[in-house]
């Protein structure tokens, strides 16, 4: 993660998402820890997150920040959580935050091989890539593929028997193990 920090802070100037961004500091004290990067748009703050690992607590913790800021009186654009690798640990809570909050994250990709960055002489490849697909086409394709299961409320027994059918599921297409 800190190599990737350096990495964008050292090339912001070049990055193409972040030109219309000032960079205002690099671990920003928060009440609650340390926010990676600050940065400052026309029309609020963006609070940037980076993870290396899968872990859906980044996203949580990215949108405690958030909430803090906003309670504290501060004009908050958007989110962005940086990551190495998109899975659906770390995109289901971004579409559950997005679907009933005004303040979106965006999702973006770090990539330390980007042959565009190699070609184009800006430096050692790296690039960072925003995550386009329409994340509601995401949570179907998680729904569908048997990653989650649509809740409302209600019978929490019902909950679990979906999710067991899609265990059983995942199963047998080799995806997980039968003591996961």
């Amino acid at each position: 993660e800190k190599e990737v920090e350096l990495e964008i802070v050292k090339k912001w100037d070049e990055l193409d998402v972040c030109k219309d961004l000032e960079l205002v500091e690099n671990q920003h004290s928060m009440s609650k820890g340390q926010l990676d990067i600050l940065a400052k748009a026309s029309d609020g703050e963006v609070l940037i997150e980076l993870k290396h690992d899968n872990d859906r607590s980044a996203t949580m913790q990215l949108i405690t920040y958030i909430h803090s800021k906003k309670m504290s009186g501060v004009k908050i654009k958007e989110g962005w959580l940086i990551v190495g690798n998109i899975t659906p640990r770390i995109l289901y809570p971004i579409l559950e935050h997005n679907e009933y909050n005004p303040i979106k994250i965006k999702l973006f990709q770090w990539d330390f091989n980007s042959e565009f960055n190699k070609l184009s002489g800006r430096g050692k490849g790296f690039g960072l890539y925003e995550y386009m697909a329409p994340l509601d086409i995401y949570k179907k394709g998680l729904l569908s593929d048997g990653f989650a299961v649509e809740y409302y409320g209600g019978n929490k027994d019902a909950l679990e028997a979906a999710h067991m059918k899609n265990k059983e599921i995942l199963i047998e297409k080799g995806l997980l193990s039968a003591d996961e």
